[in-house]
């Protein structure tokens, strides 16, 4: 069982739809615990709920599935290691680049979206950059994301900055299997240059303390795939 994490802003998009190029309808799709619109205890208690009753109410243990891909936390399926040999995988991006995605995609989406209250109050509210990236609820994503599974528990790590080359090497190394090249939902190389360029030093460095663990995170991951293209396991 493939056990796939996306977090928000991170190719997770364009990483289902090659997911259910693979997978086809044994892909199960996990979008309902919405973590960015939840109170961060109601969504630990729900997630160490999920967790304990997985084993006799799940979906994906019907035998139908073989691979989960969604907005979770992952400590949701940890159980899944009793029965299943489930295989943790997940997408990051340098933290600032994925605050600025999120961000002008919120800002872009059609009045019909329903992102939930905290997106409907960043669209009544018309935030600004500063205030999204120092909101309490949009800080730390990652970190809200992987409370209770590090991510060393994680088979692979992805980098959103060399997608390519990383989702080549997730189908041949890690899963065996083709895994289509496809993009959804990308800003503009340009646009995303000129948005970043145009932010003061103050603004970066006020960044890099309100998501520090965010950071902390990356730069693990950074790390990870370091290691793996050292040992000859993986391509620059």
């Amino acid at each position: 069982m493939l056990v796939s994490v996306h977090l928000p802003k991170t190719a997770g998009t364009s990483f289902r739809e090659a997911l259910s190029e693979s997978y086809g309808t044994r892909l199960y799709t996990d979008y309902n615990d919405r973590p960015v619109n939840t109170p961060l205890l109601s969504l630990r208690l729900r997630t160490v709920c999920s967790a304990v009753t997985l084993p006799f109410n799940s979906p994906v243990l019907t035998g139908s599935f073989d691979c989960v891909h969604g907005h979770f936390l992952p400590f949701k399926y940890c159980a899944l290691g009793v029965t299943a040999s489930p295989q943790f995988i997940t997408w990051l991006r340098d933290p600032l680049d994925r605050l600025l995605s999120h961000y002008f995609y919120w800002r872009d989406a059609s009045l019909s979206s329903n992102f939930g209250p905290v997106w409907q109050q960043f669209r009544d509210e018309s935030w600004s950059l500063e205030r999204f990236c120092s909101e309490p609820v949009m800080r730390n994503l990652y970190a809200r994301f992987l409370w209770g599974f590090p991510l060393r528990h994680f088979d692979f790590v992805g980098l959103t900055e060399h997608y390519e080359a990383d989702l080549e090497f997730l189908g041949n190394h890690v899963l065996q299997r083709n895994l289509k090249l496809v993009r959804r939902n990308i800003m503009s190389g340009t646009g995303k240059r000129e948005a970043k360029d145009a932010l003061s030093a103050r603004f970066i460095e006020n960044v890099r303390g309100w998501h520090s663990k965010d950071y902390r995170i990356y730069e693990q991951a950074l790390e990870m795939r370091a290691r793996r293209i050292r040992l000859g396991s993986g391509k620059d």
